[in-house]
C-alpha cells in the first residue's frame, strides 16, 4: 500500500508541500494496509506536529501539523517516523518498534555512544544548572522513539 492511499491530505495552505513529501516517500517505502489517516492543520503554538493514535488496539488518529510550524513538509515527514515507527517497524504494535524491538538494538546502542546525545545527558543529570522544565524538554528529546523520527529528517 502507498502512503498517499493512507493519508488523507485536504486543501490548505501547506497541501503542495505534504503531497510532495507523500510521492517521496512513496518511492522509498510500502506500507501494510492501514485505515485512512486524516492531515490535519492545527492552532497549536505547544508543538509544531504530532501523531495521535489509539494504544489498544493500535489504531492511528491523525497526524497534526500547526500552521506555527517552522517548516510544515519537514514535521510532516517527522511524524511520518512516528507513524512507521508504530505500525510498520513494530512486531507486538503496541508502543513504538525504535523503543524496543531487538532489531533497533545496535542502532539504540550508536545514538547512546554518539557525542550529542552524551551531552544532552549530562544535561539532563545536572539540576543545578537547568530548571526542570529544561530537563523535561531534553528528556522528551531524548526518548528512543524521538530521535527515531528526528533521523528521517536528515
Amino acid at each position: 500500500m502507498q502512503l498517499c492511499e493512507i493519508l488523507n491530505i485536504d486543501e490548505s495552505p501547506y497541501a503542495r508541500q505534504f503531497r510532495h513529501v507523500v510521492s517521496v516517500v512513496d518511492q522509498l517505502h510500502k506500507f501494510p494496509k492501514l485505515p485512512t489517516i486524516p492531515v490535519l492543520i492545527t492552532q497549536s503554538r505547544r508543538e509544531d506536529g504530532g501523531y495521535l493514535y489509539r494504544v489498544r488496539p493500535p489504531i492511528p488518529l491523525s497526524i497534526n501539523i500547526s500552521v506555527y510550524a517552522t517548516s510544515p513538509a519537514l514535521t510532516l515527514l517527522h511524524e511520518l517516523g512516528h507513524l512507521i515507527d508504530h505500525l510498520a517497524l513494530n512486531p507486538i504494535k503496541q508502543g513504538f518498534g525504535s523503543e524496543h524491538d531487538a532489531l533497533f538494538d545496535r542502532l539504540r546502542h550508536f545514538w547512546t555512544m554518539s557525542n550529542r546525545i552524551r551531552r544532552l545527558t549530562k544535561l539532563v543529570s545536572r539540576k543545578n544548572q537547568s530548571d526542570s522544565r529544561t530537563r523535561s524538554f531534553l528528556r522528551y528529546q531524548l526518548a528512543t522513539a524521538e530521535i527515531w523520527a528526528r533521523i528521517q529528517v536528515r
